[in-house]
Parts: structure tokens; C-alpha cells; sequence
């Protein structure tokens, strides 16, 4: 698996890309999003990746256990949560899953891109 160097968000995206075939790159930059916080609200992540809320939220959908109009299921990799703070506000988190698979991929760019820095 060829990984540029460009930076670790460009390159955990495409990892991902690679590991969900149907993952759109904005669904992979809201998780980019997400792991550096490890909690937003849509909002924030939308500013964040420079799209609007609605686009979070789809993404959301997919990225969590919702999934899509169209049958699709989620991935289940973040989860909502209601704002202590506000309760009209949602909060996204990893799920158990989604720590895991980020957590994996992190650590694996950490070994590649040490290994090219060394060499």
C-alpha cells in the first residue's frame, strides 16, 4: 500500500479510503476531524473541514450505526451524544470500534513514516 507523504490527515484518509471502498473523502475528513478533538459538535466539524452542517450530518449517518436513507448501514464508528451543556446540541464521539480502527491506522503511519524519515 503506497501512502504519500503529504501529512497524516491526507494519509489516513486514504487509508481509510482504502479500508471502506465507499467512504467519501468529506466522510474520512469529518473522522480526521474528530480523532484530532476526540469530541465535536457538527458545527465544529464543519468548520473544521470547510463544509456545511448538512454535509456533516449525511456524513454522520453513514459514519455512525444510522446509516443511510437508501438501507445502507452505518459503519458504526462515531456515536451522538446529547450536549450536557445544551441539550438541543449533539456531541460526536469514537465508538468503541472507531477508536480502534483510528488508533490502528494512526500507529501505522507512525511506523511508515518513521521508517522513511530513517532511511
Amino acid at each position: 500500500m503506497a501512502i504519500g507523504l503529504f501529512n497524516p490527515f491526507l494519509d489516513i484518509s486514504m487509508v481509510l479510503r482504502q479500508q471502506y471502498q465507499d467512504m467519501t473523502m468529506v466522510q474520512a475528513s469529518v473522522l480526521c476531524s474528530l480523532w484530532e478533538s476526540k469530541e465535536a459538535s457538527q458545527a465544529e466539524i464543519a468548520r473544521r473541514i470547510g463544509v456545511r452542517e448538512a454535509t456533516v450530518s449525511r456524513s454522520i449517518s453513514l459514519l455512525s450505526n444510522y446509516g443511510t436513507r437508501n438501507n445502507t448501514p452505518g459503519l458504526d464508528l462515531v456515536r451522538m451524544e446529547a450536549d450536557p451543556n445544551d441539550r438541543r446540541q449533539r456531541i460526536y464521539t469514537f465508538t468503541p470500534k472507531g477508536r480502534n480502527v483510528m488508533g490502528t491506522l494512526e500507529k501505522l503511519l507512525k511506523t511508515y513514516h518513521g521508517s522513511k524519515t530513517e532511511g
